[in-house]
């Protein structure tokens, strides 16, 4: 008879290797407090299923499929659960006057930037936070972005020059429009965050920096990184492995865009005062009248905002000009409620665009079906003392919202790549080069459609 004993030491090692796997597994399946919510199979068990999903880039239309077969709490990993009502927000992401029920950031997902700082986005501390919210709050208000009126259309005047001229170059084949509005979002960012000042010191970005659209690449690697890095501190020691496998290229690049802030920052704090100029992000953080932000607390702000900014708009100007190019009834429709409203691009501002409904509705359907956020995986996490979320008791310490499920207004069966019931529906394919119809006709709708967005 075979004992425990008797097996050699690396035999015995598997043995207990395989008795601890199978055991965690039967908790995780069984024991475990979120044993009875439903989800896809191994999910209970592992994180792997949605880290792969994740890298795929398939996790969001996947998380839909889940909700669609197991409702409307979906247990996607073994601590993790996903909502799609917008109750679940209200519950998971809403502010409260005391700490009690109060769901706080995942610390696991929610890391410290580069060089150890903490910003509007990655700040756990109710009371810091707080802070950072009053202190720039104002630079988001409705009359702070109408003053950056005349920063927004410069740049969007810079755009149609550029995409003109890019495409008249090309030809027939087109141009990549998810770049260039890429740039697009990047030079208002830019001008909201710095004012005049912005992209004086592109040579000193370093001589990668050939000009000063090179931050936007160092923007997306950097997103793709943090996502990776985020993902990977589930997993004991992996973050450190990873640091001898991910490319030099994404390495470099985290670093990079915290230092570019760094750079734009300090030279945006020596400046004084900047007559007849929109009071910029960095007005208010440098004039605010409670606790002062430190420069690596004002350049972390910056860094996150340029990154929250420039991806999610661009994301979501893509998106709808995509579905528009889709569907030519509404292409058409929209483009005669246009010309019929405006003669010339000087009279198409952000208030007078309030005006055109179904502008309104195509950017309205646009958030709706391709929101700029809406693969985020912002977890939070449950109260120790656990809390009713959606109508149903979640034990404490778990739980998190999954953003791009709850955009069909908690409808499992409304599809996500239909253009609004009241549109047409549409077929997702993926295109990102603009070639069809009216060129001069798209253009207005960027400029009307950044000003509103």
């Amino acid at each position: 008879m075979i004992t425990l004993l008797s097996l050699h030491p690396k035999e015995l090692a598997l043995v207990v290797f395989g008795v601890a796997v199978v055991t965690r597994v039967v908790y995780r399946q069984f024991l475990h407090p979120l044993a009875d919510f439903p989800g896809p199979f191994g999910a209970a068990w592992t994180d792997a299923w949605w880290f792969y999903h994740l890298f795929t880039g398939r996790v969001t239309w996947k998380n839909h499929e889940w909700h669609k077969r197991y409702g409307p709490i979906v247990r996607i990993a073994p601590n993790h659960l996903s909502f799609n009502s917008p109750q679940a927000i209200k519950d998971c992401y809403g502010f409260s006057k005391s700490n009690e029920g109060y769901c706080l950031k995942d610390p696991e997902f929610f890391l410290e930037s580069v060089y150890g700082s903490w910003n509007i986005i990655n700040e756990n501390k109710k009371e810091e936070h707080s802070r950072m919210r009053k202190m720039l709050s104002y630079a988001f208000s409705t009359k702070a972005l109408l003053e950056h009126e005349c920063v927004i259309i410069k740049s969007i005047e810079d755009f149609m020059c550029q995409t003109e001229n890019a495409l008249s170059e090309n030809g027939k084949s087109g141009v990549d429009i998810t770049k260039w509005f890429n740039n697009l979002t990047f030079s208002i960012m830019g001008g909201l965050a710095f004012g005049d000042s912005f992209g004086t010191r592109v040579g000193n970005y370093g001589i990668k920096s050939y000009d000063r659209y090179h931050w936007v690449s160092v923007i997306i690697d950097s997103a793709f990184i943090n996502d990776v890095m985020r993902c990977t501190t589930l997993v004991p020691f992996l973050p450190t492995i990873l640091d001898w496998w991910i490319p030099q290229r994404y390495q470099e690049s985290s670093f990079a865009h915290m230092d570019y802030s760094i750079l734009e920052t300090r030279a945006r704090v020596q400046i004084d005062s900047e007559p007849k100029r929109p009071n910029d992000f960095m007005h208010y953080m440098l004039n605010f009248s409670g606790p002062k932000a430190t420069e690596k607390e004002m350049a972390s702000h910056i860094n996150a905002l340029m990154m929250a900014g420039v991806i999610t708009t661009s994301t979501f100007l893509s998106g709808v000009i995509y579905y528009l190019m889709s569907n030519k009834v509404s292409f058409d429709k929209l483009k005669a409620e246009l010309r019929s409203t405006f003669s010339s691009l000087e009279e198409i501002t952000g208030t007078s665009t309030l005006k055109c409904e179904y502008l309104s509705a195509v950017i309205q359907e646009g958030l709706r079906i391709y929101p700029p956020a809406g693969g985020a995986h912002l977890p939070r996490i449950v109260p120790p003392e656990g809390k009713i979320i959606a109508g149903t008791w979640i034990p404490g310490r778990i739980g998190s919202a999954t953003m791009k499920a709850i955009r069909s207004g908690g409808d499992p069966s409304s599809e996500f790549n239909y253009f609004g019931a009241k549109v047409i529906q549409l077929v997702l394919k993926p295109v990102s080069r603009l070639t069809h119809y009216d060129f001069t006709f798209w253009i207005h709708i960027v400029y009307i459609g950044t000003i509103m967005s």
